[in-house]
């Protein structure tokens, strides 16, 4: 009886899969946009100027700090007429003395089995670094500072000597990158906060593959977004003739939403299939700069199934974009 409930179990499932909708994802390409400010600054602000101060005064680290912090969309400069000012500070790099570490390692050596001393370093470093900026009346808007703290081991070596000087060219190196990590730190900060970076974002799509149903609505909406996508792929502000171009497959998909009927797994629109139409209208939304109609796509497919393929992460980033939108407006 036992073995009769597994097999018809096992045949129900079979069958269940037959008529189950799988929604598979397609990157129609990628989105080029400016990134807009959580705090933007005033309009008239175009250039700043940059004062690097390195407590070791090393010419060298003044000018990797010159080269290599940023801010998207302002220009830098050393000297010159600017509207606000970027101060850059570097604290001076230490380390703790280097401890020498012994292991015990077993080797073979001519078919003998013998222990042989290995030998590495470990160490401490300190570093901190702080940037401050002024407006044009050389009033401090923003304050923020970096450590790069922690504990560093070398590996182990057979000759002390080696392992000495492998200790000495960690240190160095860290010593560089410490002030690297900072700078990559500083400016991602600055840059969410003030600035205007572009970036590139994969667009990714749900094409319906059928078992049992045919999706002609949903491949003619899919088709008309791929179709028509580099009007806005590369031009971030064609909304209005995206728009015009989208609308009927936003109509389409939406007429598939009302068939819908998640509670039975054998419903053409059942519920994969419906968060999947959720997110191609989520998606097609932002691409619009229509947030709020992205976010609410997202809500509902998360208030279907909460655990599909990612939709959190895409209701977060939605989100963000709104309220970098809403803090621009």
């Amino acid at each position: 009886m036992k073995k009769l409930l597994i097999s018809i179990f096992t045949a129900s499932l079979f069958i269940s899969s037959l008529w189950a909708q799988r929604p598979d994802d397609a990157i129609i390409g990628t989105h080029n946009y400016i990134q807009l400010p959580m705090a933007p600054l005033p309009k008239e602000y175009k250039a700043f100027l940059l004062e690097a101060n390195s407590q070791w005064d090393d010419p060298y680290r003044k000018d990797k700090i010159y080269s290599e912090f940023f801010m998207a969309g302002f220009e830098k400069k050393k000297s010159g007429e600017t509207q606000f000012k970027v101060v850059f500070e570097e604290y001076p790099f230490k380390t703790g003395s280097a401890q020498e570490e012994i292991k015990a390692e077993k080797i073979k050596q001519d078919g003998i089995e013998k222990t042989i001393n290995t030998y590495g370093y470990s160490f401490t470093i300190q570093y901190r670094c702080r940037v401050e900026m002024f407006d044009a009346n050389n009033e401090m808007f923003y304050s923020n500072a970096w450590d790069e703290n922690g504990k560093l081991s070398t590996k182990f070596y057979n000759n002390r000597d080696q392992a000495f000087s492998e200790y000495k060219k960690l240190r160095d190196n860290t010593r560089d990158q410490a002030l690297t990590s900072c700078l990559n730190r500083a400016s991602a900060d600055i840059n969410s906060k003030y600035g205007y970076p572009s970036y590139t974002y994969s667009v990714m799509l749900y094409k319906i593959k059928p078992k049992k149903f045919e999706y002609a609505n949903h491949d003619e909406a899919f088709a008309l977004i791929q179709s028509n996508f580099n009007i806005i792929g590369s031009n971030e502000n064609a909304i209005e003739e995206a728009r015009v171009k989208f609308a009927p497959a936003i109509e389409k998909w939406n007429e598939e939403l009302k068939q819908g009927n998640p509670s039975d797994k054998k419903a053409r629109i059942d519920a994969d299939v419906m968060c999947a139409t959720y997110h191609n209208l989520a998606m097609t939304n932002y691409l619009l700069k229509d947030y709020a109609a992205a976010i609410d796509f997202m809500n509902k497919s998360i208030a279907l199934m909460p655990n599909f393929r990612g939709a959190k992460k895409y209701k977060e980033y939605y989100e963000e974009m709104k309220l970098r939108a809403d803090a621009n407006k």
